[in-house]
């Protein structure tokens, strides 16, 4: 089955140009019909929940029909479209979105989480009224966070009820089976009289990250470190980065204590999990980009830690999730 229908080669330059697309009818009959039954059948499945889940509609877990070319229908298109380096591309999230109906019609603007490099949303059904709309020209950083609580982080002035003050509003009056596209993370963005508007929301990144867990090949890899921690030949000859449900490394310094904890943070099912580690852990978590094996790092030295106390540490780090052991090395 093919998903998409329209002529990539003409829109990624538009996309380039102006920051976002919108393409009628820009998915197959076919692949909208399967979708538009998914998210029919979802009211048997249970909704994601926790805390990396929020928003006036319910979401479920998409998932594409089995002879979807994964490859050449999907990661090839998408790469391409948004400039990203396919080599690296990693599906975030893949969420059928029902929104509710006291969905509020007015909502304040939002940005997704860091990991959505690219957000693509395909209409599956629309409520009155209901459309998008993006500011693609005012406040254009990225999300730091891999939550979706970026103004919670925010300063009064820093809101986007003040810096987009005037800004340029791009409405999208989108209709079943189109295609809307643009950067997820960092254009701030919203939808109008939502209820009883159903989307199928596709998010990709280029970077490696995948804190839910949803790329069709993530558990795969989270097996394959699982293996490799446990067999020192082969743990040697390993290329350790970041794993993908990594989150980011922290130091605390809690209430009558003198020296700081130091903790690496790993998404899990139920939500980001903090790990307590030696601060050279730490350090050592934020050094590891799969250009060098675990021998490599351990004859040179990397976070004041070498030989055998470095393989330890990566063990002790791949263990937790906050790493991921690959068998080649990544090009730099």
């Amino acid at each position: 089955m093919k998903v998409f229908d329209f002529d990539t080669d003409a829109l990624a330059g538009t996309y380039r140009e102006q920051g976002w697309l919108h393409v009628r009818n820009g998915v197959t009959e076919e692949f909208l019909e399967h979708a538009r039954w998914t998210a029919q059948e979802s009211g048997a499945l249970e909704a994601l929940q926790g805390p990396a889940i929020k928003g006036a509609k319910s979401q479920y877990v998409y998932d594409f029909p089995q002879d979807v070319d994964w490859e050449l229908d999907v990661l090839d298109v998408v790469a391409q479209l948004a400039g990203m380096r396919r080599e690296r591309l990693v599906l975030s999230e893949r969420h059928i979105k029902a929104y509710l109906s006291d969905a509020d019609p007015w909502p304040p603007p939002h940005k997704d989480r860091y990991a959505s490099g690219i957000a693509l949303g395909v209409t599956l059904d629309v409520g009155p009224g209901s459309h998008v709309v993006l500011y693609p020209d005012d406040d254009t950083s990225t999300n730091p966070h891999l939550t979706t609580g970026l103004r919670d982080a925010l300063l009064p002035e820093e809101q986007p009820e003040v810096t987009l003050l005037g800004a340029r509003e791009v409405a999208l009056h989108d209709a079943p089976g189109d295609v809307l596209a643009f950067p997820g993370s960092s254009v701030w963005h919203l939808r109008r009289q939502a209820a009883a508007t159903v989307l199928v929301y596709l998010k990709f990144n280029d970077m490696d990250c995948d804190p839910l867990g949803e790329d069709p090949t993530t558990a795969g890899r989270s097996e394959t470190t699982s293996a490799l921690v446990d067999q020192p030949p082969r743990l040697l000859e390993s290329f350790p980065v970041l794993a993908r449900r990594f989150d980011s490394v922290g130091c605390e310094t809690g209430r009558g204590r003198e020296r700081p904890t130091w903790h690496v943070n790993v998404w899990e099912d139920e939500g980001r999990v903090a790990h307590a580690v030696p601060e050279p852990y730490a350090d050592l978590a934020k050094q590891v980009d799969g250009t060098r094996s675990v021998a490599e790092l351990a004859d040179v030295g990397a976070s004041s830690l070498w030989g055998e106390r470095l393989v330890e540490a990566v063990r002790a780090l791949a263990r937790r999730g906050a790493l991921d052991l690959l068998p080649e090395r990544v090009a730099p």
